[in-house]
């Protein structure tokens, strides 16, 4: 009995080992297949860190309320939190990426954006550790870490030195234009990368609207642009002198959206500097004796307007849809002003007509060039300006064709032709009868 027991334990035994170790197999096989697969999602994690990186700074760029709970563990994944303590944010837009970027040159388009992206790398490497990323076809975005220990009037003559350094990089390429560069204030947390980005997109819009490509600071525009300055008078006058209302509105409310965000503005300094901006508009419009007599009711309104306004927000609600209705009406003079001009020639035509005039003669009556002239005149009348004048002269030619015994000679001098044949081929030309026929057939009859 006692060897058969034996026996039948010793094949238990045997089993068990057996299975463990086909157990142990098994588990070593599936942890050798997660290892593979944690260094496959690792390498796959290492391959695409930038693209993962890009994709969370514009998120925490574009989200006005970030949440830390949520972005906290990305944050630490990427080491991205101790990098954006001391940050602030570059825009820079490129108008040559975006040209080649909507045509058909697609690979030309790439090529540039890859070159443009590396020519931002190597240029701000030197002065700030910086990330950078195409945010639109024509605008990249730029992370610059600050140090610690750089005040802000340490940092922002920096600023504008890499700003420089990037135009002057790009200085040697075709594209003609520089490109436009804004930067947005420094931060203390990865958290408020969200309003470096808005003031760096804030300047970036403002300087594309005036036209302004000196690289500088969202800091140095608050101080700088709430003065009415020389540029942006020059800029608002060009407007109404056009008759532009669209842009003279938009540009007088990205300037008062400057004045009512800084907290030091006074109601007494916008006070001053609207009512610069009503005379602006009043030596305009006195310039256009067509215009006044139309805008003066609004321009003496406008005078004693000012005066009763308390509030920084209050003066911008009044200049936007005064000068809107002055431009208005300058618009309206400016599109019948074709139309006087051709008015007027038509009248001195009519008088004048007798007299050897040529097109540069009607052109310079009205002060413009006499292809303008031309397509002008054919515009508002859809008549030929020559066939017009020729067409006045028949008629006053077949009155007196009609009416006095005068030689065909003197009919056409005295209609303004030079010579008589030339007459005779116009008037054939318009009324299908030479002079002697048209005189014999209006002739009465016995």
């Amino acid at each position: 009995m006692k060897p058969y027991f034996w026996k039948i334990c010793f094949i238990l035994v045997l089993s068990l080992l057996f299975l463990a170790g086909i157990l142990l197999v098994f588990l070593f096989r599936r942890l050798k297949q997660k290892e593979a697969q944690r260094k496959l999602l690792s390498s796959i994690l290492e391959s695409s860190r930038n693209e993962l990186k890009a994709s969370l700074l514009l998120r925490l760029c574009y989200l006005d309320k970030p949440e830390p709970e949520d972005l906290a563990p990305l944050l630490s994944f990427l080491d991205l939190d101790k990098e954006l303590r001391h940050t602030a944010v570059a825009l820079i837009h490129f108008p040559a990426s975006s040209r080649l970027s909507n045509s058909f040159h697609k690979d030309a388009g790439r090529r540039l954006q890859d070159s443009l992206l590396a020519l931002c790398w190597e240029a701000a490497g030197e002065f700030f550790p910086s990330f950078w990323l195409w945010e639109t076809p024509d605008t990249l975005l730029g992370i610059l870490n600050i140090a610690e220990n750089l005040s802000e009037s340490l940092y922002l003559p920096i600023l504008n030195q890499l700003g420089e350094c990037l135009q002057k990089a790009y200085a040697g390429r075709e594209e003609a234009r520089p490109p436009v560069i804004a930067f947005g204030s420094m931060i203390s947390s990865g958290e408020l990368l969200h309003r470096s980005y808005e003031e760096a997109a804030e300047l970036l819009n403002h300087k594309l609207h005036n036209h302004i490509s000196t690289p500088y600071s969202y800091q140095e525009f608050q101080r700088t642009e709430i003065q009415f300055d020389y540029h942006k008078q020059q800029l608002l006058a060009r407007y109404v002198r056009l008759g532009k209302g669209q842009e003279a509105s938009t540009f007088l409310n990205s300037y008062f959206s400057v004045i009512h965000a800084n907290p030091y503005t006074s109601v007494a300094y916008v006070r001053e500097i609207t009512e610069q901006i009503v005379e602006l508009i009043s030596s305009i419009v006195r310039e256009m004796p067509v215009v006044l007599a139309d805008c003066k009711p609004l321009l003496e309104c406008a005078k004693g307007q000012t005066e009763h306004l308390t509030h920084v927000h209050d003066f911008g609600q009044f200049l936007l849809p005064f000068v809107q209705n002055i431009c208005n009406s300058i618009s309206a003079v400016s599109a019948n002003k074709g139309k006087l001009k051709i008015d007027g020639l038509i009248s001195w035509i009519q008088e004048n007509y007798h007299q050897d005039l040529s097109l540069e003669d009607m052109a310079a009556h009205i002060g413009c060039s006499p292809a303008y002239t031309s397509k002008l005149f054919k515009k508002e009348t859809n008549y030929d300006i020559i066939t017009y004048l020729s067409s006045v002269r028949i008629r006053h030619a077949k009155e007196l064709l009609s009416t006095t015994k005068m030689t065909l000679e003197e009919i056409s001098a005295a209609v303004g032709f030079n010579h008589q044949q030339t007459f005779i081929r116009n008037f054939k030309k318009q009324t299908g009868l030479t002079p002697t026929e048209y005189r014999n057939s209006s002739a009465p009859t016995s």
